[in-house]
């Protein structure tokens, strides 16, 4: 089934921001410019975050990313690198999110 990127790309945001908002225990997300531990974020939970984006999206995180969490240092970035690493840009044009 093949679905338009920006109907891929508001999907992948939905998902992105249900899993934040659970994981952070919050109901609206906060912005993308705001620091990792500005938003509470400690770097065991950036760590469970990851976890969850994992199983969210249905792929694991290469291990350099885990090693280094630090790298992710706003929510935008883990964002990014989930949209990048986890659904690259041609699997979010060819498959609806979540399913594999």
């Amino acid at each position: 089934m093949s679905v338009q990127p920006e109907a891929a790309r508001d999907a992948f945001d939905q998902a992105f921001d249900r899993v934040v908002a659970t994981m952070l225990q919050v109901k609206t997300v906060p912005p993308d410019d705001l620091a990792m531990s500005d938003a509470g974020v400690s770097s065991f939970g950036l760590v469970n975050l990851m976890m969850a984006l994992e199983d969210e999206f249905g792929r694991m995180w290469p291990l350099e990313y885990l090693a280094a969490p630090c790298q992710m240092t706003a929510l935008g970035v883990l964002r990014s690198l989930t949209r990048e690493v986890l659904c690259g840009e041609d699997q979010m044009k060819t498959r609806p999110i979540g399913e594999t």
